[in-house]
């Protein structure tokens, strides 16, 4: 696993491992702590919407000029009025996606990416996750 992950990390390519979440740890360490962790579950304040989790998270960090792209490339804008409590699990894994991005991550550690049903959230984001073929950055995902 440490070497297909260096070798990922080292060229910008996308990489999946299967595995489990006792991976996670060893995994994060081996990224570093400029890595955007996206969980699978939880880390969602739900009374929000989503225009506000996005607003606070890119305020925490100083970022809110990154929160625009955030929102096109998750294709987040016709649901910045939801609560997340109403979103489908694909739709708040899209928002902690943004999240991540809005922060300025230089590379991504995605758990469970599409371990959802929403089939537009899967391409939403599969399509995102493939522009790093074309990247520096790095994806990297585990299920």
């Amino acid at each position: 696993m440490t070497e297909s992950l260096t070798a990922a990390a080292a060229c910008g390519n996308p990489v999946h491992f299967e595995g489990t979440e006792k991976d996670v740890c060893s995994l994060l360490k081996m990224l570093g702590k400029e890595t955007g962790f996206v969980e699978h579950l939880g880390g969602l304040y739900e009374k929000m919407t989503v225009k506000q989790y996005l607003q606070f998270f890119a305020g925490l960090s100083g970022t809110e000029k990154r929160l625009n792209s955030a929102i096109e490339q998750m294709h987040l804008s016709g649901l910045m009025k939801k609560r997340l409590s109403k979103c489908t699990d694909g739709e708040k894994k899209r928002v902690r996606i943004a999240r991540e991005i809005t922060k300025g991550a230089e590379d991504y550690f995605i758990l469970n990416p599409i371990a959802f049903e929403d089939e537009n959230s899967k391409k939403i984001i599969l399509g995102w996750m493939e522009t790093f073929w074309f990247s520096p950055l790095c994806a990297i995902s585990l299920s």
